[in-house]
């Protein structure tokens, strides 16, 4: 029988054969070289598009910017969200479309920011289940006490130990005597290591910097509570990692210890527990935070040289932010006398979390004429928080904002927010980002209209479940600014999710007489035309001349939602007013939890709660609207019900292939997590607890190159994507098998099994540890078997990292350089990758590197794109290296985690397959243990050494394994 000619086009990569008449003809692969245009989309967004006339869809390429996944509905996501600028205008891709490839465009809208959405990256170590963070003492621990009032003092030290000089050397080298006035002493501790043996300040600080001199690590300088300390010079201090903090608190009991001078804080440093009665300043430094802290003054967290990044305020009070020096004649000035609670510039990275700050710039019973002889009155210039338009990737959540001078929060740049009080802010928040008109105010000629460096600001805005009580209605005579406005948008693309605007009564106790304006704006939001979101997701009761909306109940409860109708019911006090309130609240132990069930009451009388849903999937699926993120985990409108997962115990996640990170922890562990086929997910802070498996294809990251503080625990099951920890850890304590890939950087920490557990490598995957900080292995309390296998076929890889003073560095580039990026020497052409760098100096700091090839030279210049503030520059000398890079190379055994106090008690147990490949670039000749365990079994089919001495040797010695180079 004939066949007819047909032409039959089949997908890439697949090709059958066809038997017809006992002929076996070969039909090759090739694809439809049609190309179809999709649906517009905007730089610095994720969105979904549909495919028309899709049936099946799957990903062939992925386009030259941004990145391209399908949902389970069918949608196509086009991910730009880290894209300014698309060249061209336009994406390309191939799809494989109801099984045969078609090529497609999508035109670009291009975004008008520096930025898109906060990617929900920010500083939140590992805390126990009652939001307390935990400190860890388990890398190069130090602790130094100072009893500022009754500590040793250095003529105390001399006469007890019968000394000339208890200077620094002396402290460092010497313990302190056995006596019968310290009968703690043991002849071994040395003076501050003890509360029987603190010290006062002068003598705590000699201590303190020794001890912060050893390196990075688990340092603590602790003040007696119940103290006053009126003075320090204590310098800034590094931690290990976001698990292994610094710390700077308190011991012992009673009131926290009130500080009268500014602390330096640190880098990857927690300080805690402390009362401020100066203005304290966190400067260029990296992973810092303040926790269960009060502040009678000022919190600057900004960048004068190098950005500060990823620092966090988290469960802090503060309230009376005013200007101290009042004047003594004449008038208050409006502008100089200006005074934040906290203040933000020159960042990214910022997280204000669980905090209570109220009253920033004015004080009760000011004159309306702004005279000297009344306390400082309000202004348009001070809030309780101020962003300026120079910071970046801002969150604010559960928190509370009260009586600002001007706002709650000035957000300039963009914030991401949820679950936030406003109360009784003349202005409650703006919600800026995008092109700046006050730019083209002051520049005429600037066009805004295009993304031009210095007239956009950072972020879009979104704000989910905000709340507005009360209008602050604060005037006075000299100045003219709002008085009655919940929100102000400056800027494009704001979202807003859940909000509720209510009762902008007058607020004049008569007794404080604050200055009550008799009339106010009434104006809920400026610029509607930049908001995306519905105007159905605000809802607003008795504000002055607004109508009313959203709101189904009737008038008497309207009416009767107000503060002094809470204060009245919370306090049993028919004649209670809103500052009562206010006092209440600023002396609860958890004002934050009290305004929470206050926003429970008005949800409840305004017929507003909050979805909630019993165990399920949570399907990550933003909106078509485009107003919420769709990249951060912490956004409840970008998941199917608008629910957060975790809220109950039974919940699963189903991220769907969306690109997403967290910092969030969840209220309960997650069943299970399915990233999708071609997933890609950041856990960057907070904890993650899986009960079984980790599903999908793609990529899960505990940190990210740019850092992190993340716990990733799952008690046991299957690990399928590839797992990499850059920074934090990723903890088993069950049966689990990895099913992917499994990297760990320098600084990372994997646990492989604790206590009784086991891990299993599959066949065909990789096991790769870099560098020698990284920290792999074992940990446990109880004794049990912490097993490895690694299966038949199975790759297992050590690589060299390298460690590198610069100096010579230009003033706007000291310690800058930008992580993730590659670095070249001018002189010997070596490369690595930026892993951190630690700032050491004006003009120095030390660099850190992965994925290196060749040695760096003494003296050699070093090339590569460098942070300038927020912005980057092109390829340029960024510094020198300053004499010889150090090498190392990462061990697998047990190691002290920090989840216990005591060193490992486990039973760990290697079993060894597959093909073993090292690179030891840089290394000098001797031995390196790769394994150190109880019990090491099998062996490697093969071993592979690159850049090693050319005498080289892998040899099982005992229970370990060992690398010897020789030349």
């Amino acid at each position: 029988m004939a066949l007819d000619s047909t032409e039959i086009g089949l997908p890439q990569g697949v090709a059958v054969q066809y038997n017809a008449d006992g002929t076996v003809l070969d039909l090759p692969s090739y694809a439809n070289v049609t190309t179809s245009q999709l649906d517009t989309v905007t730089s610095l967004r994720s969105q979904h598009i549909t495919v028309p006339g899709a049936t099946t869809l799957a990903v062939q390429t992925q386009p030259a910017h941004g990145r391209i996944s399908v949902r389970s509905d069918g949608r196509l996501v086009v991910d730009l969200t880290k894209i300014i600028t698309v060249p061209g205008d336009e994406i390309a891709f191939d799809l494989l479309v109801d099984g045969l490839v078609q090529s497609f465009t999508c035109p670009v809208s291009q975004g008008l920011q520096l930025k898109g959405w906060a990617p929900g990256w920010h500083f939140m170590p590992p805390r126990d289940p009652d939001g307390s963070v935990r400190f860890s003492t388990a890398v190069n621990h130090t602790v130094t006490h100072i009893d500022a009032e009754g500590g040793f003092t250095k003529a105390q030290i001399e006469a007890r130990e019968g000394i000339s000089n208890a200077n620094q050397s002396w402290l460092k080298n010497n313990p302190a005597s056995v006596g019968p006035d310290v009968p703690e002493a043991d002849g071994v501790l040395r003076y501050g290591e003890i509360p029987e043996l603190a010290v006062d300040s002068d003598r705590g600080n000699q201590i303190w910097g020794y001890k912060k001199s050893t390196g990075p690590g688990c340092h603590w300088l602790l003040f007696k509570r119940g103290t006053t300390v009126p003075s320090g010079a204590f310098g800034s201090v590094e931690g290990f990692n976001g698990l292994n903090c610094a710390r700077i608190g308190a011991y012992g009991t009673g009131a926290k210890p009130i500080i009268q001078f500014a602390l330096n804080g640190g880098s990857f440093c927690v300080i805690e527990g402390l009362r401020f009665a100066e203005k304290q300043n966190v400067d260029g430094q990296r992973f810092c935070m303040y926790y269960d802290c009060e502040a009678d003054h000022s919190t600057n967290i900004r960048g004068s040289v190098r950005i500060t990044e990823y620092c966090t305020y988290y469960k802090v009070k503060g309230w009376d932010f005013y200007y101290r020096s009042a004047p003594t004649s004449g008038f208050w000035l409006v502008k100089a006398t200006r005074e934040q609670g906290v203040y933000l510039n020159n960042y990214d990275g910022v997280a204000i979390v669980d905090c209570y700050l109220g009253q920033a710039g004015w004080q009760y019973f000011y004159r309306f004429d702004g005279s000297y002889l009344g306390p400082q009155p309000p202004t348009q210039y001070s809030h309780v928080v101020y962003s300026s338009g120079d910071g970046e990737n801002l969150y604010i959540y559960n928190s509370v904002f009260e009586q600002g001078s001007l706002t709650g929060v000035q957000a300039r740049p963009g914030v991401t927010m949820r679950d936030s009080t406003f109360l009784c802010n003349n202005l409650g928040i703006l919600l800026g980002g995008g092109p700046d008109s006050e730019d083209q105010e002051q520049s005429a000629g600037l066009d805004i209209s295009v993304p031009i460096p210095g007239a956009q600001l950072g972020n879009f805005s979104y704000a989910e479940n905000p709340m507005f009580l009360g209008a602050g209605q604060k005037e006075q005579d000299r100045a003219s600014f709002e008085t009655a406005r919940a929100i102000n948008l400056s800027g494009n693309k704001v979202g807003i999710r859940g909000m509720i605007v209510a009762d902008a009564t007058e607020g004049n106790d008569g007794v404080r007489a604050h200055g009550v304006a008799t009339e106010g704006e009434d104006i809920v939001i400026n610029a509607l035309a930049s908001l995306e979101s519905n105007d159905s997701e605000i809802a607003v009761v008795n504000w002055l001349n607004v109508p009313d909306k959203n709101v189904s109940v009737s008038q008497a409860i309207k009416d009767g939602t107000t503060l002094d109708a809470y204060a009245q019911l919370v306090l049993s006090d028919g004649t209670a007013d809103r500052f009562d309130l206010f006092d209440y609240l600023r002396a609860a132990d958890n004002p934050v939890a009290e305004v929470a069930l206050m926003r429970d009451w008005v949800r409840t009388r305004l017929n507003k709660p909050l979805p909630t849903s019993p165990a399920r999937t949570c399907l990550f699926s933003p909106p078509n609207e485009l107003d919420t993120p769709g990249i951060n985990w912490g956004v409840a409108n970008d998941w199917s019900g608008g629910i957060l997962p975790g809220k109950v115990a039974g919940d699963s996640v189903d991220l769907d292939n969306h690109r997403v990170s967290s910092s969030e922890t969840p209220e309960n562990p997650i069943e299970t997590v399915d990233i999708g086929t071609d997933g890609d997910f950041t856990q960057f802070g907070g904890q993650l607890e899986v009960n079984q498996n980790i599903l999908g294809g793609g990529f899960f990251r505990v940190g990210n190159f740019r850092g992190g503080a993340a716990e990733v625990v799952q008690h046991g099951g299957s690990f399928d994507p590839d797992l990499e920890v850059y920074a934090g850890r990723f903890r088993n304590d069950g049966a689990l098998t990895f099913g992917g890939n499994v990297t760990v950087f320098d600084r990372g920490e994997l646990l492989l099994g604790v206590d009784t557990s086991s891990a299993a490598l599959a066949t065909g995957r990789k096991f790769e540890v870099h560098g020698f900080e990284s920290r792999v292995g074992f940990d446990g309390a109880a004794g049990g078997i912490a097993s490895l296998t690694l299966a038949p076929g199975s790759t297992t890889a050590f690589r060299s990292t390298c460690v590198v003073a610069i100096n010579g560095m230009g003033v706007k580039t000291a310690g800058q350089f930008k992580y993730g990026e590659v670095v070249t020497g001018e002189t010997s052409g070596f490369t690595g990758i930026v892993a951190r760098d630690v700032f050491t100096a004006n003009q120095a700091c030390t660099l850190y590197l992965r994925d290196v090839t060749g040695i760096p030279i003494d003296n050699e210049n070093v090339i590569g794109v460098a942070r300038l503030g927020r912005a980057t520059t092109d390829p340029i000398i960024i510094g020198q290296i300053n004499g010889t890079a150090t090498f190392g190379m990462g061990t697998v055994g047990e190691m002290r985690s920090g989840l216990f106090e005591a060193d490992p008690n486990v039973d760990s147990r290697v079993t060894l397959g597959g093909a073993l490949e090292i690179d030891a670039l840089g290394l000098e000749a001797g031995p390196y243990t790769l394994f150190s365990v109880d019990l090491l079994a099998g062996s490697y089919d093969s071993v592979s050494i690159v850049n090693g001495l050319g005498n080289d040797t892998v040899a099982q010695v005992g229970n370990d394994l060992r690398l010897t180079l020789a030349a």
